[in-house]
């Protein structure tokens, strides 16, 4: 029986199908329940998927990076799974992150802010003001008519746009615009791109490292960005996160308070 929750990654090419086992190989340690599926125009295995869907290059593969990202949006719409975690092939998996499975509960799709891309998103020949893309390298959703359609309406945008837009996020905000999606901005310990300066959520490690390195790079990242999970800052010129130093009396009241009863604590609230 197929599992009804999985992992997607979508490749071409040697250098991609490299990076996807690679990266699925972090994610088999980090879940070893996962069931992940490679989306790719040929027939492949590998011990580290779980199933390989193969799916045709339906538009003219000129070797382009555009090219490429059009087949992306295709193999996501490709996806066996009802619920779906959609990965980029340059993902470095730190911990398991299965519970946003659950989100779906309540959201058609999830996905985190993007702190590079500022491109324009047009709609209706004009731009839509401070209104940039989220980062489609990890998504999250699950299939029924809404999503279905969102998904190809953004592969319709991007190809259609494809010399204003440098990439698919643009398409993929444009998609947003015209479609009622219920849709829920992940924190950026789901999608940390190591490149930029970052801040992380207190109590929160990071789940994924987002860009290409070596191995030995990313786990000194994934070291020093998660040796301690209270509030901080990545600095990208530096490689090193930058905390707030909170006296040890101020960390004892704030977990004594957290145990108080709520009536307590309304009481407190008012005196204090």
């Amino acid at each position: 029986m197929n599992p009804t929750f999985g992992y997607l990654y979508v490749a071409t090419g040697e250098k991609y199908i490299k990076e996807a086992i690679t990266s699925a190989t972090t994610l088999k340690a980090a879940a070893e329940e996962a069931n992940i599926c490679l989306i790719t125009d040929h027939e492949f295995s590998h011990t580290v998927f779980d199933r390989v869907k193969v799916v045709g290059f339906d538009v003219a593969d000129d070797g382009s990076w555009k090219s490429n990202l059009v087949y992306k949006i295709i193999g996501i719409q490709n996806s066996p799974y009802e619920r779906t975690v959609f990965l980029d092939t340059d993902m470095y998996i730190v911990h398991s992150f299965e519970e946003v499975f659950q989100t779906l509960d309540y959201f058609d799709i999830l996905a985190c802010l993007d702190y590079y891309d500022q491109s324009k998103v047009y709609a209706g020949g004009k731009v839509v003001p401070v209104f940039t893309p989220y980062n489609t390298g990890m998504l999250v959703f699950r299939s029924n008519p809404v999503t279905d359609q969102f998904l190809k309406d953004w592969q319709t945008y991007y190809q259609n746009g494809r010399e204003e837009y440098w990439s698919d996020q643009p398409a993929f905000m444009e998609a947003l615009l015209y479609n009622p999606i219920k849709m829920y901005v992940l924190h950026s310990s789901f999608n940390f791109r190591f490149l930029f300066n970052v801040g992380f959520l207190e109590n929160e490690k990071v789940r994924i490292i987002h860009g290409r390195a070596t191995e030995e790079e990313l786990k000194i990242i994934a070291e020093r960005v998660n040796k301690s999970t209270r509030q901080r800052v990545w600095v990208a010129s530096l490689r090193k996160c930058f905390g707030w130093s909170i006296p040890r009396y101020q960390l004892i009241l704030r977990k004594v308070y957290s145990i108080m009863p709520e009536l307590l604590k309304k009481i407190l609230r008012k005196v204090i």
